[in-house]
């Protein structure tokens, strides 16, 4: 499958790469079908909307930012990802990439939640915690 991005132009991606949002993500409930996107080693990846430009995030896997992040899962977000084990699920976090990018911040506190098997996906806010919506990247401080 082909799809247009802003930030790469065309990409060739595999129909088995699409990941489905039963929910949307947060400000995008409409757009439901996206890729994760990553070119060559780089940290950075695109959590791209396969069905145009926009829109599309940069993401973080967490260990990339925060050593230890593993944010429990409620069973609602299981029986959703369609699973009864949170081992199965890989964490995206979602940065806001400022014109200053040593001031770039990712959200701790509502990460892109993926059951990679089943290519099902949501972003959780997750109540009760510690976790910042302002957690600096490079400094790896709260806002």
């Amino acid at each position: 499958m082909r799809i247009q991005t802003k930030d790469y132009g065309v990409c060739e991606i595999d129909d088995k790469e699409v990941i489905h949002f039963k929910q949307g993500i947060l400000g995008f409930e409409d757009v439901r079908e996206y890729a994760i996107l990553r070119r060559n080693d780089s940290p950075v990846l695109r959590l791209q909307s396969i069905s145009g430009e926009n829109p599309r995030f940069v993401v973080f896997e967490p260990e990339q930012i925060l050593a230890g992040y593993k944010p429990k899962m409620p069973s609602e977000v299981l029986k959703i990802l369609e699973t009864d084990d949170a081992s199965d699920l890989q964490y995206f976090l979602i940065a806001v990439v400022p014109n200053v990018i040593k001031d770039m911040t990712v959200n701790l506190k509502s990460p892109i939640v993926v059951n990679l098997e089943k290519r099902l996906a949501m972003q959780v806010v997750l109540d009760g915690t510690e976790y910042s919506m302002r957690h600096r990247v490079f400094e790896g401080k709260a806002e």
